[in-house]
């Protein structure tokens, strides 16, 4: 933190020195010309404009939040490169099948997310890594798009209500969607936001009293520190299912899928950012 406190007098000596420069200079360059002071300063922003969407700036700007956000920044930017890595792991060409796959299902899953109030491309991760796009019953009782299972009752409600439906049919794509996109957005809810333990708590249901018990029962505050005590159960999920919905953002912006270690790609990703996150 030392360093750290050292970095921000000097920021704000250099700041408050530049402003004092800058008010002294502003007389006599309004003598020599009196559109000079605002073309100068116009052209400051404008030059800032240009760093901020330069390439160069995200890694400037991510070691500063680092910085300024401690260990619990650190541990998101530690959960961020492991989905990059799980997304780098990818084979190219099976990525590119799984998404086309998708096309049949992308407009119900974006009809569902938007009335849930989820993240299209986090929705689409999720049933990538349920089912591949193949919907099917499955020997431990998941069905369908998403491979629902037990669906709390209050949640089977919502999504009826907004489908206008007297029961969802899980074996219809676009009421099993909007069941999966209800029982995230409470998932999410429960964990108060937090994206990795949201889809954690979507994975597990409520077996073992579900994943807040579960918490309780070993003092467990976040992903991070849940994580070692997961053996039994997927820790890896929420992972695969964000590395996925990385994959559809880049899809659908650029029609196609970067190799993350090729050229300045992992830059380029990381600039995209991960869906939800």
């Amino acid at each position: 933190m030392l360093p750290f406190a050292g970095g921000v007098v000097a920021l704000i000596v250099t700041a408050a020195l530049l402003l004092v420069g800058w008010y002294q200079l502003r007389v006599p360059l309004a003598r020599r010309l009196a559109q000079l002071p605002a073309g100068l300063a116009l052209s400051l922003a404008l030059g800032m404009l240009w760093f901020v969407f330069h390439d160069g700036y995200t890694p400037v700007f991510g070691h500063f939040r680092t910085l300024v956000g401690g260990k619990s920044e650190a541990e998101r930017v530690t959960l961020a490169h492991q989905v990059y890595a799980a997304y780098r792991r990818h084979e190219i060409g099976g990525l590119q099948k799984l998404l086309q796959r998708a096309d049949a299902y992308r407009s119900a899953i974006r009809e569902a997310a938007d009335a849930i109030g989820v993240d299209e491309h986090l929705l689409l991760g999720v049933a990538a890594t349920e089912s591949s796009f193949l919907p099917r019953d499955s020997h431990d009782g998941g069905k369908g798009l998403f491979q629902i299972t037990a669906v709390p009752k209050f949640i089977t409600r919502r999504a009826a209500d907004l489908l206008d439906v007297a029961e969802p049919q899980v074996n219809d794509p676009r009421h099993n969607a909007y069941l999966a996109a209800a029982t995230l957005k409470h998932y999410l809810e429960e964990m108060r936001g937090d994206l990795f333990l949201g889809l954690l708590a979507y994975n597990i249901g409520p077996r073992n009293g579900g994943l807040r018990f579960i918490m309780q029962q070993y003092g467990a505050t976040d992903f991070v520190t849940m994580q070692p005590y997961l053996q039994t159960l997927p820790r890896d999920y929420p992972i695969r299912v964000l590395s996925y919905a990385l994959a559809f953002k880049l899809w659908q912006r650029d029609g196609k899928l970067l190799a993350y270690e090729e050229g300045d790609n992992a830059v380029k990703i990381q600039q995209l950012g991960i869906p939800g996150f």
